[in-house]
Formats: C-alpha cells, structure tokens, sequence
C-alpha cells in the first residue's frame, strides 16, 4: 500500500477518522492524502439575490476559486490541529474538489491512485443519508478498498482483523492474501470465518477450507480459522447476527468485507444493518473487491 486517500468533511469525529488514516499511512510507509469534498451551486441558487450577496456577486468560477482556497487553508488548519508529533513524518498532501461527493471521491482516488480509502461513518452527514447506493457506487467504481470508521472510534490498532468468508475458493487466497499485508504490518491476526450456507455440507466446507490453506503457501501464518463447524446450533442464516457475534467474541478492531457477489452485499445491507453492523459492533469496517 503507497497510496491512502481520507475523506474529510470537517465534522464532530473527522480528528478520530484522521488519526486513523495517520496511523495506517505510518504502518505502511505511505503517503496520505487529504479530500474535502464542497457542494456547487446550480444556476438557479446562483440567480438567488440572498446567495449573490454572500458570494459578493461573484460568478460561479470565482466562487469555486475562492472556496478552494478557504477549504485548502481549512485543511491546512486541520492538521495542524490534529496532527501528532509522532506521526510527522507521513507524507501528506491536500485535495479540494467541488460537486458531487461521490463522483469527487472516485475521481481523487483515480488522481492518485488510491490504495485505500479511509472516511467516517457518521449517522447524520450527507454521506451516508444514502448509504446503501453509495456505498455500492463507491466500491463498484473505486475498485480498492475502504475503511469506515464509526463515531467517537478512538485509534487502537488493527490486532484483530474479522473476516467473514463464504469459502469461494479462488477469491478467498486473493482477500486473505490482502488481508495478510495488514497483519504484517501491524502484527495482527486475522479471524476467518466461515458464514456456511445450511445447503453446504460441512464436511464440502472444510475441504475447501483445506485447498484455501494449501493454496495461501505459507503466506497464512496469521490467520486463524474459527470453528463455526461444532456450533450448535448450526448458523441461523442471519449473517450480520454471526459476525457482531464473533467480532465481539475474539475483541476485533476491523471487521473485512468482501464483495463477490451482489446477492452477498445486499444481505450485509438490507434495512438498519448498515447501524448494526456499525454501531453495535463499534469498529471499523473494510470493504472492498481485493486485488
């Protein structure tokens, strides 16, 4: 990882989600790079005398020009406020883009070539009032990763990385190989486990568990495979209930989720998960389609 993009949008818990990006881009020796991302005008609020006076009867591109400029030295505030002595020495850099978040996101993280990117998860920001569709934008555009934060999620590492898995195989060596960078660079422990369908006999899922392990050649020597196997009773089918469950059983920092198939994402995120998930399990989330 070389490149950490962190979406900042100035509100109560942005210091918190900051410090997380700091101290990933630190672990990993990367560069980390500030987006604040402002709304544009449309035509029709432009013609509006009251927004004319605030904007000193400035045209549109005179407006985007000067709240680039207010924004850029408002990021530079930021940091300097937030920023710990100890971290100095990640390389940062700024971004400021007007228009649509999402869209803005996605073109920074392209600008940059974003490994990752880091943003909170707040309950009352523009953001995630449309949650599920921009997420699912984000990540089949983005193409890399994300990591949610939730509110008032103070920094505590990454020792104890959750990893629900639907035991695809192939695609299961590429996520646990990714997942393996995190591990090395914070000496942590991954937590796969397996979210079986009552379909699958359990016998088939440890024979693949087995091909997973022979084909990660070594490279798994930090993941740790939970033994939902001998639970009775078997999983219930509800797959956020199993992961809150176990995220809270082996104390996890970071629950990773990988998209492989729709059907997969839209039972993650069917109605009020996206709050449990977030809030109950009360750590941050990763998502995204590995490499």
């Amino acid at each position: 990882m070389k490149k950490i993009l962190f979406l900042n949008s100035f509100s109560d818990h942005a210091p918190q989600t900051y410090r997380y990006a700091l101290k990933i881009a630190e672990h990993f020796q990367a560069s980390l790079t500030s987006l604040h991302v402002f709304e544009i005008p449309d035509s029709a609020m432009m013609e509006n005398q009251v927004f004319n006076e605030l904007t000193m009867s400035h045209n549109l591109d005179n407006y985007i020009k000067d709240r680039s400029r207010e924004e850029l030295a408002r990021l530079r505030k930021f940091e300097h406020q937030n920023l710990i002595p100890a971290l100095q020495k990640v390389h940062q850099e700024r971004k400021v883009l007007g228009g649509d978040l999402v869209s803005m996101t996605l073109k920074a993280a392209h600008q940059i070539q974003a490994d990752l990117i880091v943003m909170g998860l707040h309950q009352h920001n523009r953001f995630i009032s449309g949650f599920r569709n921009d997420i699912t934008k984000l990540l089949d555009h983005a193409h890399v990763p994300i990591l949610l934060v939730p509110p008032n999620r103070a920094y505590s590492g990454f020792l104890n990385i959750l990893y629900p898995t639907k035991l695809v195989n192939g695609e299961e060596v590429k996520a646990l190989s990714y997942l393996q960078t995190w591990a090395d660079a914070f000496h942590a422990r991954i937590h796969a486990l397996p979210l079986v369908d009552q379909q699958l006999e359990w016998s088939t899922a440890k024979e693949t568990i087995e091909r997973i392990k022979r084909a990660a050649n070594g490279n798994g020597q930090a993941i740790h495979w939970l033994d939902t196997f001998n639970q009775t009773p078997k999983l219930s089918g509800n797959p956020v209930k199993t992961i809150l469950q176990y995220a809270d059983q082996v104390n996890a920092d970071v629950i990773a989720l990988k998209l492989h198939h729709y059907s997969f994402w839209d039972a993650l995120l069917g109605r009020h998960t996206e709050d449990q998930i977030s809030q109950r399990a009360g750590c941050p989330i990763l998502l995204g389609r590995w490499k």
